[in-house]
This record gives structure tokens, C-alpha cells and sequence, in this order.
């Protein structure tokens, strides 16, 4: 959300606005990458209980985070590529993020594309995980 007033203020070249979407990119990254470990162990813990089914929607949304991942990757080095140059002092730092940024957006498209299937990946996962909240016990017993 702070990206918008930045880029409004500073312009998409500015250091506040590339920082603030590198930043967050990575840190958005970073979290959904603890989320899909944490899935993996839940699909391993439900496959051994041979709860089959919890197992494969854990897999599932393990997928749909690692997807995410490289949706939120993809966006941030087309949009930080030229602040990446800047903080490491290597145009060809900067033009390796331009390349696998600009490579990613041939494949798939836009950076609205990127934006819009890593939101509906996100919504996908959240409803994976309220299905597999209500076919599991509750974890106070109260079912």
C-alpha cells in the first residue's frame, strides 16, 4: 500500500518506490516460503496418520504457495531491477534481475498478470485451507 503514494510522489524510477517493492517482495516471499514448509510438514504428518485426503490438500496448497513465490519473485525483479544495479554497484547484477524479471514477463505476460494470479493463488490457498478446517477434527474437540 505505501508503494502507490510513493510511486505518486517520487515517480516508478525513484529509490523509495523500487526499495519499498523489493522490500516487500522479498519479505512477502520470505513468509509465503515459511507457510509452504509449514504445509509440507502438515502433508507428511497427515499422509503417516493416513489421513490421505488432508495430506493431498496440504500438497496442494504447498504447490499454490510455491507458485506464488515465483509469481512475487518474478514481479519484484521487474520492478527492482534498476535499485538492485544501484545497491550493488553491478550493472550486471541489475541486468541479470531485468533478464530473469523480463524472461518471467515473456512467459507469463504483464505485471497485472503477475499481481493478479499470485492474489487469486492466495485466495485459492486461503480456501484449500478453510476446507481442510472444516473436514478435520477441531483441535479443542469441541466437534
Amino acid at each position: 500500500m505505501a508503494s502507490a503514494p510513493a510511486k505518486g510522489l517520487f515517480g516508478a524510477e525513484s529509490w523509495s518506490y523500487q526499495k519499498i517493492k523489493l522490500f516487500g517482495g522479498v519479505l512477502s516471499g520470505a513468509a509465503t516460503g515459511i507457510v509452504v514448509m509449514l504445509d509440507v510438514m502438515d502433508a507428511e504428518k497427515n499422509f503417516g496418520q493416513g489421513k490421505d485426503i488432508v495430506g493431498w490438500l496440504y500438497t496442494v496448497k504447498a504447490f499454490a504457495g510455491i507458485a506464488n513465490i515465483s509469481l512475487t519473485a518474478a514481479t519484484t525483479f521487474t520492478y527492482a531491477a534498476p535499485l538492485i544495479g544501484r545497491l550493488t554497484g553491478s550493472q550486471v547484477a541489475a541486468g541479470a534481475a531485468r533478464a530473469v524479471g523480463a524472461r518471467a514477463a515473456a512467459i507469463i505476460g504483464v505485471r497485472i498478470l503477475f499481481m493478479s494470479a499470485g492474489a487469486w493463488l492466495t485466495v485459492g490457498a486461503f480456501g484449500i485451507q478453510c476446507f481442510i478446517w472444516i473436514i478435520t477434527d477441531d483441535a479443542l474437540g469441541t466437534h
